[in-house]
């Protein structure tokens, strides 16, 4: 089952996050993340309910598509962080730490609770398939638990490192989710994190740039060959993404649009939305078509929603008070937006932990009315609910003093 399903949720500097509605900072990308979270949270619940694309309409297949949010946010990753070491100017030191601070405090935190939750997850969730029908992906879920378990010590190890998305499958198979299954992203991010530094200083080279141009296209060419790691968690699988992130923020610091025109951007932004909106009903009858179809739909799709936000984004910044920019941009510069932005990465990663509890308590509760419509209501309704107290908790106890340790650490 791919989780993503999901990237970490790169963090916001402070220059794109945490800004009141009306600046002129890019806070349309923090809503952004936010609704991407909950876009990975509602597909999960579903598939956890035992739906899948056949049991949706064409519309409703995006709910499942987790494969878009995953994608988008990397492109997101790749912008941040581009723009983050374009204008912090830090040492790789400083960088690192940083973003190990980031990271690491709350994926430790669900680490633990995931290894002690194994045993637990074992004894009860053969019973709840055999309630919603027994979904194949999910009873393969079912089979790497049995593999972690077998050999916790390996795949904690590795787990411990933040590369077990970069394992090879013939050491370790399903390592990349092994007791946190959406943490494969968090081990891609980090892998990225390592080379991004490296990266940026060859790109403000011409030899430099050359030599990185040549080894993207390489490694695009020949990754197919590697087996290491699953859902795209090693860093060469999902590199192109990386890279459109990081060209977007060039493009948008470098090509500096400045038209005085009134209207102008509205008028590019209303023709991009009417060109997503047309296309939109195309793809999402796509979405589940058999590869290779499948994977350029998927790819495509995510790159036309980041440059819809991105196009919004702009045009906000250079015409904030135009009426249509300002009703397009509410729904990811409103105060709720921005919070579920903020939280976002707490979403993300202990979501599954709600998950698993909703459907332990059904089965002691409602043993005999569970079925696809009753866990989907449930996790609709009460695991919603509870996955957004536990974020905004973790958000607040953990990942706030993670990042404060972070910053003493780097300031020093």
């Amino acid at each position: 089952m791919n989780s993503a399903s999901q990237v970490t949720l790169g963090t916001m500097p402070e220059y794109i996050s945490s800004q009141p509605t009306g600046s002129s900072k890019l806070i349309e990308l923090e809503g952004l993340r936010g609704w991407l979270a909950w876009w990975v949270v509602i597909g999960h619940s579903l598939v956890e309910a035992g739906w899948n694309s056949a049991f949706l309409p064409t519309a409703g297949k995006l709910l499942l598509g987790q494969g878009f949010a995953v994608k988008i946010f990397i492109i997101l990753s790749g912008f941040v962080i581009t723009l983050l070491l374009d204008r912090q100017h830090q040492s790789y030191r400083a960088f690192i730490t940083g973003r190990f601070f980031r990271i690491f405090p709350l994926y430790y935190s669900m680490l633990l609770c995931g290894v002690l939750m194994l045993p637990w997850l074992l004894s009860f969730y053969p019973a709840y398939l055999a309630h919603i029908g027994n979904p194949r992906d999910l009873h393969d879920l079912y089979d790497s638990w049995s593999l972690h378990h077998a050999h916790l010590p390996a795949y904690l190890a590795f787990c411990l490192t933040g590369f077990h998305g970069a394992v090879p499958t013939s050491w370790l198979a399903f390592a990349q989710s092994a007791f946190v299954s959406q943490a494969w992203s968090i081990s891609l991010e980090w892998q990225f994190y390592l080379l991004a530094p490296l990266l940026l200083w060859l790109l403000r080279k011409r030899t430099g740039a050359v030599i990185v141009g040549i080894l993207f296209y390489v490694i695009i060419g020949l990754r197919h060959l590697f087996a290491v790691g699953g859902w795209n968690s090693f860093l060469p699988q999902s590199i192109e993404f990386f890279a459109v992130g990081s060209a977007s923020y060039f493009a948008y610091k470098y090509l500096r649009l400045s038209s005085t025109r009134p209207g102008a951007y509205a008028r590019m932004l209303f023709t991009v939305t009417l060109l997503a909106i047309g296309l939109l009903p195309f793809f999402s009858s796509l979405i589940f078509i058999p590869w290779p179809w499948m994977s350029v739909v998927n790819e495509n799709l995510a790159i036309g929603i980041w440059f819809i936000v991105l196009t919004l984004a702009i045009a906000r910044r250079q015409e904030p008070d135009h009426p249509f920019i300002r009703t397009m941009s509410y729904p990811l510069t409103n105060r709720f937006a921005l919070y579920l932005g903020r939280i976002s990465y707490s979403t993300y990663l202990c979501h599954y932990v709600i998950i698993f509890a909703v459907e332990w308590m059904a089965l002691q509760l409602l043993p005999g009315h569970i079925n696809k419509w009753s866990m989907a209501a449930i996790f609709l309704t009460v695991g919603t609910t509870l996955t957004f107290a536990l974020s905004a908790f973790l958000n607040r106890f953990v990942e706030a003093p993670g990042m404060a340790l972070g910053k003493r650490f780097t300031n020093r």
